[in-house]
């Protein structure tokens, strides 16, 4: 018997199952202290032995360089050589070895360096000196500098993080000033007072004609094949949500709470003591924001420059250019398996790199990939991780099989019992959502 059998057999039923199913999606929610490299590590092997899968068309993707080389060294100690050949990456240094290997894609085939966050601030500075004065994000302070500088470097870095271009952005505020400005000629002159049970009817009827036209903007904008709808929802999607919300609690509760809520959240008033959506005023400052994220793309090319977020950015790009489809069919062929560890802290452009080397985009089709997190443990929010991501790729592949790695081998269930009841807190919980138990379970005799 192989050393890679021998550790096979030592898989608990979870892990064991998780390693065999390799065809199709998997999603796997591992506990920490569950075993999950070693799963990782032995789902590899297994692909390898029960295959004709090359080594190199094994996709493994994890967050951080030592995880990634862990995981190299533990199935290297299970296969031996062919473990060098299997692609462990961050996704940063895949995006970097797709544009290294791919470089007259990219920027032209001319070479670029990083650029660090004093570098991003000073190129950012430049531009906002040139603004024109009727720029809302243009406003000076003798004492401050330019006042919405750091807040705008922030905000272009979390559109990156979430794999919006500015040709998104465009898109996006098109799509969303459209839906509002409809949204708001039918806002009753009522909202205007304060809310009793009076404008029962009136809120009903709003909420009616609401839904037919979120609807209708919903399907309009799903008709256009935005590339970011398959990571971010529109307005009309969200806001819909939100009012069936409120209008649900308004039905059950017999009372004007949830509408008087919803107003607040949702409507301010005008000069003209009129009430109007907040969402339009920071759709304004998207507006602006356009120009100057414009502006920054063009200038760091100009100089030769990138940031880290750019290098997925731009292979995200390149794969979604319907005039050039090579990169993205030659990658698609090549992974034949895909493996991501931490799924949980993935971004938007991730989720969008990662969407479309499972080329998505074909009706039903179910790739061979296997997802690793855990929504009580994602630890990115800072860099754009989104624990909806989670969602995003049980509503993309709704057939995906679901396995709770539950048994931990680290601590004994008196600290795992404290553990739960902290956890349990939380509200936002994708295992919650689909009916998955996570009661953690100590192996530890």
């Amino acid at each position: 018997m192989t050393n890679f059998d021998q550790e096979f057999a030592k898989l608990n039923p979870a892990q064991k199952e998780a390693a065999e199913n390799i065809y199709g999606p998997v999603i796997v929610m591992a506990v920490p202290g569950s075993g999950k490299t070693q799963l990782l590590s032995m789902r590899i092997g297994q692909i390898l032995k029960t295959t004709d899968t090359l080594p190199s068309s094994i996709l493994c993707l994890s967050f951080t360089e030592a995880a990634a080389s862990n995981m190299r060294k533990r199935l290297f100690s299970l296969i031996g050589q062919q473990a060098h050949q299997v692609a462990f990456h961050t996704f940063h240094s895949f995006g970097s070895e797709v544009i290294n290997q791919n470089p007259e894609e990219f920027f032209f085939g001319a070479s670029f360096s990083p650029i660090d966050e004093l570098g991003q601030y000073q190129i950012l500075r430049n531009i906002f000196e040139n603004l024109n004065w009727e720029n809302p994000l243009r406003s000076y302070h003798p004492d401050q500098d330019f006042v919405y500088l750091s807040d705008t470097q922030n905000s272009i870095q979390k559109l990156k993080q979430g794999g919006i271009s500015p040709e998104d952005l465009v898109q996006i505020i098109q799509t969303n000033t459209s839906f509002l400005n409809e949204i708001s000629e039918i806002l009753p002159e009522e909202f205007n007072q304060t809310t009793s049970k009076k404008h029962f009817p009136i809120w009903q009827e709003f909420v009616n004609k609401c839904e037919e036209i979120s609807a209708r903007h919903i399907q309009a904008a799903m008709q256009k094949n935005y590339e970011w709808l398959k990571i971010f929802p529109s307005l009309a999607e969200t806001f819909l949500i939100d009012l069936q919300l409120a209008n649900n609690a308004t039905i059950e509760n017999e009372n004007t709470l949830a509408i008087t809520e919803w107003k607040t959240k949702n409507l301010e008033k005008n000069s003209l003591n009129q009430k109007v959506f907040k969402e339009l005023k920071k759709i304004k400052k998207q507006t602006a924001l356009v120009e100057i994220y414009t502006k920054y793309q063009q200038e760091i090319h100009k100089q030769g420059l990138y940031d880290f977020a750019d290098m997925l950015m731009q292979v995200v790009a390149k794969m979604e250019d319907k005039n050039n489809p090579e990169l993205a069919f030659n990658l698609q062929e090549k992974y034949q398996y895909i493996l991501v560890d931490e799924f949980q802290d993935t971004n938007g452009v991730q989720l969008r790199l990662l969407l479309n080397l499972l080329n998505s985009n074909i009706p039903d089709y179910q790739p061979n990939i296997l997802v690793v997190g855990d929504d009580d443990q994602a630890i990115y929010k800072f860099q754009g991780a989104n624990i909806q991501n989670l969602w995003k790729f049980k509503q993309t592949f709704p057939e995906s099989k679901e396995i709770n790695l539950n048994l931990n081998y680290r601590s004994n269930q008196e600290i795992l019992d404290v553990a739960a009841q902290v956890i349990e807190q939380v509200e936002q919980r994708f295992s919650r959502e689909i009916g998955m138990d996570k009661s953690l379970i100590s192996a530890i005799a």
